[in-house]
């Protein structure tokens, strides 16, 4: 009996423990946590980091060492020198929010995509040319900022997202878009402003909550007739571009209630 009561009292501590392992902050506690501004303060207490703000550090590299923050769920990268990033980063199982904007990162990390509790990752203003497949598995992703980059194509798998609610593009070097990107059907905000467009795929119909659409600054002639799905669509930039009056004319007739610049 005694060793029966001592097995369960062990079961029950080893679920207690599991789950604390995998407890994370939620938004109101997060936001109360302390924040972190030196990594090597913060390797001296890893289990009690759960914001890390370095930016502005000049840092040219991140030391692998950051796979010890377990806990981390908040890591902020802005306005360093970085032209990659360890695969380390790969081990923060929590993090949920990642900004590397204005570095000078020229590829990203195959395993970002196990990173999938990310739910936000800013990317703006460094120096990428493509888009890793493993953006893909980022099932959690809400938002993301690829603007100011020299990115010439996206991958299929960008389709995959499933939760994205916004994707900024503007300023970069895209020819053309894949049609997987009328899977991310939950999308509010799709800035494709300034690059180097021809053409639209007819997919772009299949983006129902779309209320905001930027192309303005491409190479557009026209726009395909399933642009007259977006029926939530409030904005919609156009101008920059090589449209007649004609297809002017026929846009507006697809799109009555949207407000629409050429």
């Amino acid at each position: 009996m005694k060793y029966k009561i001592s097995l369960l009292i062990i079961l029950v501590s080893l679920m207690g423990s599991a789950h604390a392992k995998k407890k994370i902050l939620d938004t109101k506690k997060l936001k109360r946590a302390k924040i972190y501004r030196s990594l090597k303060v913060a390797l001296q207490k890893p289990r009690k980091v759960y914001k890390l703000y370095l930016y502005g550090q000049d840092l040219k590299s991140l030391s692998p060492e950051i796979k010890s923050l377990k806990r981390l769920q908040m890591l902020d990268l802005t306005e360093n020198r970085l032209t990659t990033l360890p695969k380390e980063v790969a081990k923060l199982k929590r993090l949920q929010w990642l900004n590397l904007t204005e570095n000078k990162l020229t590829v990203l990390p195959k395993q970002i995509g196990k990173l999938k509790r990310l739910e936000w990752l800013g990317l703006s203003e460094n120096r990428l040319t493509t888009v890793p497949k493993g953006i893909g598995k980022l099932k959690k992703l809400e938002s993301l900022n690829l603007s100011e980059n020299r990115i010439t194509h996206l991958p299929k798998k960008i389709g995959k997202l499933k939760k994205l609610l916004w994707l900024s593009l503007w300023d970069n070097q895209l020819t053309r878009l894949p049609k997987k990107i009328g899977k991310l059907k939950g999308l509010n905000w799709l800035h494709l402003d300034k690059n180097e467009l021809t053409r639209i795929p007819k997919t772009i119909g299949n983006l129902k909550n779309l209320k905001h659409l930027g192309l303005s600054e491409n190479r557009l002639t026209k726009l395909p007739k399933e642009i007259g799905n977006l029926q939530s669509l409030k904005t919609l930039n156009l101008w920059g571009n090589n449209f007649s009056e004609k297809e002017m004319k026929k846009i507006r007739k697809l799109l009555p209630k949207c407000d629409i610049t050429f």
